[in-house]
């Protein structure tokens, strides 16, 4: 079903406006889709995590939980990522500041750039 979908996504305008034969089938489909795009699954992968979003459903129904209809969803922004790797990545972004700015203070004169590196690194003061 999520193959079908991927296929003929397009000739809709949205996930809503999609023939689904029931609301179960929006929900679980269009959480697979953007499981599997933003975590480039591969079609084994894709499978186990639709195992596990057809337990999800189906405890959801036994439990009588009433399954709404389609409705349009915001768009994530981003997808969260661990810890370690945010701050890999702040840290990868000081480093090109900071190479950027000493690369900066290379093209201004000697004296210039003696202020500008004190006040950089926090022992001068910006008037």
């Amino acid at each position: 079903m999520v193959m079908e979908y991927c296929a003929r996504r397009g000739l809709y305008h949205s996930p809503e406006a999609y023939p689904w034969q029931d609301n179960t089938h929006y929900w679980m489909v269009t959480s697979l889709y953007s499981q599997m795009t933003s975590h480039n699954l591969s079609e084994g992968e894709l499978r186990k995590v639709c195992e596990k979003e057809l337990e999800k459903m189906s405890r959801r129904i036994r439990e009588g939980e009433s399954i709404p209809p389609p409705r349009a969803q915001l768009e994530k922004i981003y997808v969260p990522v661990s810890p370690e790797r945010a701050r890999a990545h702040i840290n990868q972004l000081k480093r090109l500041v900071k190479r950027k700015s000493m690369h900066a203070l290379r093209s201004v004169s000697a004296p210039e750039s003696a202020a500008l590196q004190k006040e950089i690194s926090g022992k001068g003061t910006f008037h």
